[in-house]
């Protein structure tokens, strides 16, 4: 394009053509000081946030996921709009414009103008840990909210082959409350009976659509959805989202206790049948 052509010149674009392409199957950096991780795999493009505020350019984006499957945006980022006072840049650099999860459906930050925050939340720690061909990103944020009550958000995201990924949700905030988990869509994704395109979603709690507006390119926005469940909660609450590919085969699976058949309590445990893999998932919760 042009503009290349005019930052390198005409040697640097005849090296660029005769670079070969390195192909790889799977890849996971973390990129701790700007609390990032970016996954990749022959499915999957993962991206999550939770570090610092940075710059007046950062959305109140913690705990969030952005997901690609089978080269298409499913879960995304809402863009930002404008850099002029708009009420909808405001609204896209909330919380409430990303996918995580919220509070009586109020935002973790106090958002002052276009460039400034009055509060934001604090990144506790971002890590990234690999073993074969598995991936699990866990984080953790904490936030005074707007009625001085003290929240902590853990989450972590299993990632595992075939485009299987295991989000699993663990709040604090004293009192009685109702979670919202939300993930934003791209306009072109199709929801329908608890499917997104090509990947069914699992949960305890049925998701609904709601109208959402995206941003896709600057001084623009267009009209897509994102989709929302709830639960209501006293004090903590642990909660999971399964995404997996919509031909295979998943059952639910509860743990219990040694030499008895009382189940644990906060557990749950999955069994996922594919055409050419068999997992088997256990997680138990001290909460």
């Amino acid at each position: 394009d042009i503009e290349s052509l005019l930052y390198f010149g005409e040697k640097g674009v005849e090296s660029f053509m005769k670079l070969k392409p390195f192909q790889t199957w799977r890849e996971g950096r973390l990129f701790e000081s700007s609390g990032r991780v970016c996954l990749h795999d022959d499915r999957r493009f993962l991206f999550y946030k939770c570090g610092p505020l940075g710059s007046a350019h950062s959305h109140s984006d913690q705990n969030s996921i952005c997901l690609y499957d089978l080269g298409q945006p499913i879960f995304v980022d809402p863009g930002r709009y404008t850099y002029k006072e708009d009420s909808l840049r405001h609204e896209l650099r909330s919380s409430k414009a990303h996918s995580t999860c919220l509070i009586d459906d109020k935002p973790v930050e106090i958002v002052d103008d276009s460039w400034t925050y009055l509060t934001y939340p604090n990144a506790d720690y971002l890590t990234l840990k690999q073993e074969n061909d598995l991936s699990l990103i866990e984080s953790s944020f904490s936030s005074t909210l707007e009625d001085g009550g003290s929240l902590r958000h853990k989450r972590s995201v299993l990632a595992l082959p075939n485009g299987i990924t295991l989000i699993l949700d663990h709040l604090n905030c004293l009192g009685q409350h109702r979670l919202t988990t939300q993930f934003i869509l791209d306009d072109q994704v199709t929801f329908s009976k608890q499917t997104v395109n090509d990947l069914k979603i699992i949960s305890d709690y049925p998701f609904r659509e709601e109208l959402m507006t995206i941003s896709k390119k600057y001084n623009e926005f267009t009209q897509s959805k994102k989709i929302v469940k709830e639960a209501t909660f006293k004090d903590v609450i642990y909660d999971y989202t399964l995404l997996a590919d919509k031909g295979c085969q998943v059952k639910r699976q509860p743990l219990l206790q040694t030499a008895s058949n009382k189940e644990l309590k906060n557990s749950f445990g999955f069994e996922i049948v594919g055409a050419d893999y068999h997992y088997h998932y256990l997680n138990r919760s001290n909460c």
